[in-house]
């Protein structure tokens, strides 16, 4: 019995040992994207010769579309602190390091309707807190666009009406709920804007 619960709390003490390394080196990696995404959003807004790498090809419709995991922009939204960068896509790696664009929606600033995820853990850890009326911005190599909360609700992950397209210009933010659950959470939350001027 003495041997059992040794040798079960050596495989429960590398296991941890394993667990937060594995753990450190996905922040430290999420970390190094931000970091490198906002320097090249700054050179692009400053007017460096260096331009933002968003790799692009052109669709049937003759719309540029981004590569998956090419750095689209930023979301900052006051109310929460929450400055961080927008890749392309909603791929587990993408959403590792970023916030991610929905493919098939809207791009930032235009037209339509933008969808943005993150993961509940990570970047919309607050996203719970945004009420009626607070501010989020995007700031993307065409310009700032500024949008105000309209609601918040949750739904569930077949409810693909938050994606649809839409008249003028919306923002649908998207996360897991509840907030604080352990394994695979059985709702959204979405957070809708409207662009102002």
């Amino acid at each position: 019995m003495h041997t059992i619960l040794t040798y079960s709390s050596r495989v429960l003490f590398v296991s941890g040992i394993a667990g937060l390394l594995c753990w450190s080196w996905i922040i430290a990696d999420s970390r190094h994207h931000q970091n490198r995404a906002f320097a090249q959003l700054l050179q692009a807004k400053s007017g460096a010769t260096r331009q933002l790498a968003v790799n692009t090809t052109t669709t049937s419709q003759g719309q540029g579309k981004s590569e998956d995991g090419s750095v689209v922009g930023l979301i900052e939204i006051p109310r929460i602190g929450l400055s961080a960068v927008i890749d392309e896509g909603d791929s587990s790696q993408v959403l590792r390091r970023a916030v991610g664009h929905i493919p098939g929606t809207a791009p930032p600033g235009q037209p339509g309707n933008v969808a943005l995820a993150a993961h509940r853990d990570t970047f919309f850890r607050q996203l719970g807190i945004l009420r009626h009326g607070d501010e989020i911005n995007l700031v993307v190599p065409g310009g700032h666009f500024n949008y105000v909360v309209e609601f918040s609700e949750v739904v569930d992950p077949i409810e693909t009406w938050i994606l649809q397209a839409a008249t003028g210009q919306t923002l649908t933010l998207i996360t897991c709920f509840p907030f604080h659950y352990i394994g695979a959470a059985p709702k959204r939350y979405m957070v809708r804007a409207r662009r102002v001027v």
